[in-house]
């Protein structure tokens, strides 16, 4: 596996003296900003070899299809391959007569080096080289920059290839060496491989192995404090690598990760509509370049759900190897910037500017981007006019449903006066109009609508969006919290409170402020303290929040606490802390992600059941959602309050955190590179272009640099 210590094995056999090929790839051929930190000893014919047929066979190592079952020996790829590989092993075999060959990729693709050696009659000893899988996933999550679910999908069908094929071969052709053993006995484990290859040992191997050691490379496990809970089969292959016998491994193929992976990724029904969406079933690339246009993004100033929403969805298509730029349309103080992720963020100040004038500068500066695909909000109409300017062959436009103003104002109406007349200023009428005008406009031309819920879904299409020319809407929940928060314990200093109640949301009418504080005044029982917990704002004709709720509970026996100013993460580690009944008492909702971010873990919620919420909770917590009533909160809090049921008010999610960044990362995956390379793909196969290529460049054959430049970039192959 990747990380798992071959470049150490390498290393110790290369100095032994033993061949690894002619053309080996070392530190010092890697260009200076890209060198790591040793030499990786691979013959860099096998490697281009290899990476070339992983990605012919969609199997590229950084791909989550990296650990998928190979297609069946006959395969077009795989007979390809097979071919190839007999020519560069008899022309290695011309000046040697032992060949170490050292690449992870072998991992994968085993079966065929096994088949090729035997029609060639060339005797295979396997080494398998092993480490702890906890380090080793997390070492090649990090390096590879891969999700370690991906990590340890590909660490199981790498050891499973291997222990299979082990057992296929003689006992005494197989031998398996540990990274712990590799770095802390190094020379008595390089004698013990000489020996296995039936290789002469040099009289001065010991000074040899002493001089080799980096004393800067790691000499115990560097991520030994770190862990992550391991799949029961990553636990039973740990156990049989750790064994001195190779057992058959074949009842372990039912629980791979890499068929949980393969079933979710091809479950098409809602909330993983994503998953419908198919480029030609692959890419020729693995990865895009993903370019955010958002006026929040979490840790750039305050935020609601759009905010969370991007962050979240930047967050896993990083972790999955994709480049992602963030847009940000926002008038902010760039030293308040917390970007922990390290994305990059250019931030565009629109002070001054119509949005029109706004919607053009983003268009103007999209149109010079190198980005294949671009994610938008419906909020505002950033998207309007934007694909008449990229033209049709340009970057993939996907706008997601998170909340148009015309279904916002439903939730938050204009004020009225006593005889329900409206009171409106006419600039601000003026500016909402215009707005909405721009968001039909984005939706309409957008090449794919996401929405986080079936009820936003069906919302835009019955109340602003034309039939006849409108994209498809797909539906898609939001990218969830990439690591759930756990409750810590109680505040030793808040444990003498009592009951207490946490309102978890913006105060404003559409989280339900008004009809919270209605309902906590009908409580039969206070609780002993209420937290409010959310962004002060103004709504519409009564004034902020902050003062709405000194003047509803200024006669109220119980305390009560407004914290206005916290960032998420610090209003969530507030609410894990205390022993509290969280309140979530929202009239509409689209995907609340203050309701995503609190499920499964063990809190009291008392939320309304209203919009897309519903489709966010599992069946059986269902019971326990509120109606937006105040009457209807108030019997919630008290039953959550006071019940002794430990399951009550304690919500789970319908559908497990990792599947729904899994279909948002394939599904980016399998989108197309804006210089046309979906046209390519429907007229060239990718398999004899590539052998096409090689022949072309043997001839000698003379091209203009750019043409051959442009061929290189639409094949997918490497330019160096």
């Amino acid at each position: 596996m990747h990380n798992s210590g071959t470049s150490l094995a390498g290393g110790l056999l290369h100095a032994a003296g033993l061949p690894l090929g002619e053309h080996l790839l070392m530190r010092n051929t890697i260009e200076e900003k890209l060198r790591p930190r040793y030499d990786y000893f691979e013959d860099k014919d096998v490697v281009h070899l290899q990476d070339e047929t992983l990605l012919i066979l969609n199997r590229h190592w950084s791909s989550y299809k990296g650990s998928f079952p190979l297609p069946k020996p006959d395969s077009e790829a795989r007979q390809v391959f097979r071919d190839n590989l007999k020519k560069l092993i008899r022309k290695r075999f011309q000046k040697t007569n032992v060949w170490v060959v050292k690449d992870p990729r072998i991992g994968v693709l085993l079966s065929d080096w096994i088949t090729v050696l035997h029609e060639l009659k060339v005797k295979p000893l396997l080494i398998i080289v092993h480490r702890d899988p906890s380090n080793n996933v997390i070492s090649f999550s990090q390096k590879g920059q891969v999700p370690k679910l991906w990590a340890e999908s590909l660490w199981q069908r790498t050891y499973v290839n291997a222990l299979e094929t082990g057992n296929l071969l003689p006992s005494s052709d197989v031998t398996r060496a540990s990274f712990e053993d590799l770095i802390t006995k190094p020379e008595e484990e390089t004698r013990r491989l000489c020996d296995f290859l039936e290789w002469p040992q040099k009289s001065n191997l010991s000074k040899i192995v002493q001089a080799l050691f980096d004393p800067n490379l790691p000499t115990k496990e560097p991520h030994a404090g770190k862990s992550i809970e391991l799949k029961t089969s990553t636990k039973q292959l740990r156990k049989i690598l750790n064994n001195t016998t190779l057992p058959a491994v074949t009842p372990l193929e039912e629980t791979l990760i890499a068929h949980q992976i393969e079933e979710k990724t091809n479950y098409k029904g809602q909330p993983l509509e994503l998953n419908n969406i198919y480029i030609n079933q692959k890419s020729l690339l693995p990865k895009v370049e993903i370019i955010i246009v958002t006026a929040e993004f979490q840790g750039c100033g305050g935020c609601g759900g759009i905010g969370s929403a991007y962050q979240e969805m930047a967050e896993a298509l990083v972790d999955s190897g994709h480049r992602v730029k963030v847009l940000l349309i926002r008038s902010i103080d760039k030293s308040t910037f917390k970007n922990p992720y390290g994305l990059e963020i250019e931030q565009v100040d629109p002070t001054g500017m119509n949005r029109l004038e706004i919607a053009r500068l983003i268009a103007s500066k999209l149109i010079k981007s190198s980005a294949d695909v671009i994610h938008l909000h419906d909020w505002l109409g950033f998207g309007s006019g934007l694909k008449q300017h990229l033209g049709t062959h340009g970057q993939k436009i996907l706008i997601g449903l998170h909340g148009p103003s015309a279904w916002a104002r439903t939730g938050n109406p204009w004020h009225r006066g006593t005889n329900g007349e409206h009171f409106i200023n006419e600039d601000d009428l003026y500016e909402e109009g215009l707005i909405r005008a721009l968001e039909k406009d984005s939706l309409v031309n957008a090449d794919l609508l996401i929405s986080p819920s079936s009820y936003m879904a069906d919302w835009v299409k019955k109340n602003i969006l034309n039939e006849k020319l409108s994209p498809s809407i797909l539906v898609q929940r939001n990218c969830p919290l990439s690591e759930k928060f756990s409750r810590r314990g109680l505040n030793p200093q808040r444990k003498g409170e009592g009951k207490t109640i946490i309102y978890f949301g913006r105060l404003e009418a559409r989280k339900g402020l008004l009809i919270f504080l209605e309902g906590l005044l009908q409580l039969k029982i206070p609780p002993s303290n209420v937290i409010f917990l959310g962004s002060d704002t103004t709504i519409h004709g009564k004034g902020f929040g902050t003062e709405i709720i000194r003047s509803k509970l200024r006669n109220i026996d119980f305390k009560y606490e407004l914290k206005t100013n916290l960032l998420r993460k610090d209003a969530l580690n507030l609410i894990h802390e205390l022993d509290a009944v969280v309140v979530i008492p929202s009239i509409i909702e689209n995907s609340p992600c203050v309701v995503e971010e609190l499920l499964d873990t063990d809190l009291r919620l008392v939320v309304t059941n209203v919009g897309g919420t519903h489709e966010m909770i599992e069946t059986s917590c269902k019971q326990w959602l509120a109606e937006p009533t105040p009457s209807s909160l108030a019997k919630h809090m008290e039953q959550a309050l006071f019940s002794k049921n430990e399951m009550a008010y304690k919500l789970r999610a319908k559908i497990p955190s990792w599947e729904i960044n899994l279909s948002w990362q394939a599904f980016h995956e399998r989108m197309p590179r804006k210089a046309s390379t979906l046209e390519v793909n429907q007229k060239i196969n990718p398999i004899e272009s590539r052998v096409s290529m090689k022949l072309i460049l043997k001839k000698g054959l003379i091209f203009p640099k750019k043409l051959l430049l442009k061929i290189i970039h639409l094949l997918g192959l490497n330019q160096n």
